[in-house]
């Protein structure tokens, strides 16, 4: 028992000193969305319609909204690598 309680509080401390967070989590976040594939659908427009730098753009514009947006609230959290990671898969990997 007394292991059990120190793996679990290692475990914590661990995520209490991280504050990076995965971009495949971020994404899955997107896919909710946009689609599977970030094509959008009957309600959402997709990613794909525009290019990576207009992306970017945009995802540090909502990072400086001063708005309660669903958009503005998720990308606030992200740091500028986290956005570019993003931007990365969904973009550059085919």
């Amino acid at each position: 028992m007394k292991n059990f309680l120190i793996l679990i509080l290692l475990c914590l401390s661990n995520l209490a000193h991280s504050n990076e967070i995965s971009p495949l989590i971020i994404l899955e976040n997107c896919k909710s969305c946009h689609g599977e594939n970030f094509l959008g659908n009957s309600y959402m427009a997709s990613l794909k319609s525009i290019d990576k730098e207009e992306f970017l753009d945009k995802m540090y514009e909502y990072k400086l909204k001063k708005d309660d947006s669903v958009m503005s609230r998720i990308v606030k959290v992200l740091t500028k690598k986290n956005i570019k990671e993003i931007a990365e898969i969904i973009y550059d990997i085919k």
